[in-house]
């Protein structure tokens, strides 16, 4: 018998990243929204879900997440310059 967190749904995914991703495809798909930012979301997220899912293998998951919070520091550049 598995042990559910109150953060994942019975499928694995945390309700948390499908909104990360969600949120990355609007942010690159409106204008005058951070093209970085949405990447780094849907990094984060996809980081997030593989992890739960077991799609990728550790290392993969931590490149993921480092690239996100370079795509996170392009974004807030971006906003800045």
């Amino acid at each position: 018998m598995k042990n559910y967190h109150s953060s994942t749904r019975r499928n694995g995914f945390s309700p948390l990243s499908i909104i990360a991703f969600s949120l990355g495809i609007l942010s690159i798909l409106l204008i005058g929204f951070g093209f970085y930012l949405g990447v780094a979301a849907i990094l984060c997220s996809i980081a997030d879900i593989s992890r739960e899912t077991i799609l990728l293998d550790r290392v993969k998951g931590i490149w993921l997440d480092l690239a996100a919070i370079l795509m996170g520091l392009f974004g807030i550049l971006e906003m800045f310059f």
